[in-house]
């Protein structure tokens, strides 16, 4: 047998196949099932899980301050956002203020002595020009008396 016989003879069996598929009366198929449908609405969703777990934070940060003052209040909890330059406690400052007092008497006390000291500086520059001019006038007065002896010698 020729390989163009065997072709022919394969291509026959394959149209018998193809006519004998499409010969077959429809079958008894159920009707598609039915699908409930809803109108979509615009709403927000809240998703609720009830998980078990830890939090943890992303960063630790430590909070300190040089001064050794006690807290009076911490506006903040644990876990809270804060933002930058959010005041997060308030120190007791009593001690601060006293002592803040305590520099502005003593920096006035400081200003009173020196102008003190200008005043009573004041009065001894007056003393020393009041010499100054005894002086002068004693100095003069010995220079009119060393001419007129010398004149008289």
């Amino acid at each position: 047998m020729t390989s163009k016989a065997y072709s022919i003879r394969c291509l026959v069996a394959a149209c018998l196949f193809v006519l004998a598929g499409c010969s077959h009366a429809a079958q008894n198929t159920p009707p598609p099932p039915t699908v409930k449908t809803a109108t979509a609405t615009v709403r927000t969703v809240h998703p609720t899980i009830a998980l078990s777990g830890i939090v943890a934070p992303l960063q630790n940060v430590a909070i300190t301050t040089a001064l050794q003052e006690p807290t009076d209040s911490v506006l903040v909890n644990e876990g809270d956002r804060v933002k930058a330059g959010q005041v997060l406690a308030q120190l007791n400052t009593a001690d601060l203020s006293a002592n803040a007092s305590q520099a502005a008497a003593h920096l006035e006390q400081t200003q009173y002595q020196a102008n003190l000291s200008i005043s009573q500086g004041g009065d001894q520059v007056r003393s020393a020009q009041a010499a100054l001019a005894q002086a002068k006038s004693n100095l003069q007065l010995a220079q009119v008396t060393l001419q007129r002896d010398q004149e008289l010698l």
